[in-house]
């Protein structure tokens, strides 16, 4: 008995392995599965900022966000797993295939800091000289606000709420990024 369990396993490894042979083999193969995961990727990530309660733009205004922060470099950033099958999982994934903006500083991505609310204002940073101190004086209709959080960035709840008041994802983002561009990917 335990000959045959051995055998199925074996089996069950060698199939797994065979497609990845493929992939090592064929690189042009390779980078459209590597795009795959990356989108993937993006996608978890905006999850981990979003509330089922975002509107679409706030929930765009996220999956920008994280489209420019891994193309930025931040690859390794903190993610919960989202089951794919979750209401925000496939509002996120739509939003995500149907916009390609980033924001950038000089034609290039650059990260962006963000955190669940502010305590009416965010700071600036020396790590992050592009990044100017504003007011978020909505993030004190949160229920996550604290007057002692400190925001380099972005305010999510800050986020939320001007999108609940009917700014665009652009226009919000805009007002926590001022002199950042955003824009397509591709164009410069």
């Amino acid at each position: 008995m335990k000959y045959k369990i051995f055998m199925i396993v074996l089996f069950f490894l060698f199939m797994a392995a065979v497609p990845l042979g493929f992939v090592i083999n064929n690189p042009g193969e390779g980078t459209a599965i590597e795009e795959k995961t990356d989108g993937k990727e993006i996608i978890s990530r905006a999850a981990a900022l979003c509330e089922d309660s975002f509107s679409d733009e706030a929930v765009k205004a996220a999956v920008i966000i994280e489209r420019t922060n891994y193309l930025a470099g931040e690859k390794n950033a903190n993610k919960e797993d989202y089951n794919s099958n979750s209401e925000l999982y496939k509002r996120i994934e739509k939003i995500y295939n149907s916009s390609g903006e980033i924001i950038k500083s000089d034609g290039q991505p650059v990260f962006i800091p963000c955190a669940v609310c502010s305590a009416g204002y965010t700071e600036k940073s020396s790590e992050y000289p592009y990044i100017e101190a504003v007011a978020s004086p909505w993030d004190r209709f949160s229920d996550k606000y604290d007057s002692s959080i400190n925001c380099v960035g972005v305010s999510l709840s800050g986020i939320k709420y001007l999108c609940e008041k009917g700014l665009d994802a652009k226009e919000a983002l805009q007002w926590y990024l001022p002199g950042l561009e955003i824009g397509e990917e591709q164009s410069d």
